[in-house]
């Protein structure tokens, strides 16, 4: 009976001890916490490209999707035998080779057309019998300083042409 008793203390000993760190596992694994309060987000602009080529005039407008105004800004390239100019009333051309969309663009909004004249030399025929006119598109979420609206472009990718126009290409 001795050694009965023994055996009962010893396996309620071992029970406490291995019940004795649940609580703390118990509370681990039923961890709740409640928050009151708001924070501001920036939300991200998205914008797409919408553009129409005809009679070498190609049309550009930026459209925004996203659920925040924006600025937007594009570059357009081609290769070095195709001359381009642009135009547009609202629209900007500054020292980097960007088009800045002078207003700024509302969510669900378009901007004006920013036109794109194609000039092909006469008699070139491009080898591949079409000629590529690339549009490169950004926008940067609308900042305030000193009550002024004006976009962040500090952290945008620069492109610059001489850098990515193969020397020589016939497009």
């Amino acid at each position: 009976m001795r050694v009965k008793n023994k055996t009962v203390l010893f396996v309620c000993i071992l029970a406490f001890l291995c019940v004795l760190p649940a609580k703390e596992t118990l509370a681990y694994f039923t961890a709740y916490t409640e928050s009151a309060g708001g924070h501001a987000l920036a939300l991200k602009p998205e914008t797409r490209i919408k553009e129409t080529y005809k009679d070498n005039v190609k049309k550009i407008q930026i459209e925004n999707t996203g659920p925040a105004d924006c600025f937007v800004r594009v570059k357009v390239l081609s290769g070095n035998k195709v001359a381009l100019s642009c135009k547009g009333e609202g629209w900007t051309e500054k020292d980097d080779g960007y088009w800045y969309y002078e207003d700024v663009l509302p969510s669900a909004g378009l901007t004006r057309v920013l036109e794109v004249a194609v000039a092909i030399p006469d008699g070139w025929q491009a080898s591949s019998g079409s000629v590529n006119v690339i549009v490169i598109q950004e926008c940067a979420p609308v900042c305030e300083r000193e009550g002024k609206l004006y976009g962040d472009w500090e952290h945008a990718v620069r492109l610059d042409r001489e850098d990515k126009v193969q020397e020589g290409a016939d497009v």
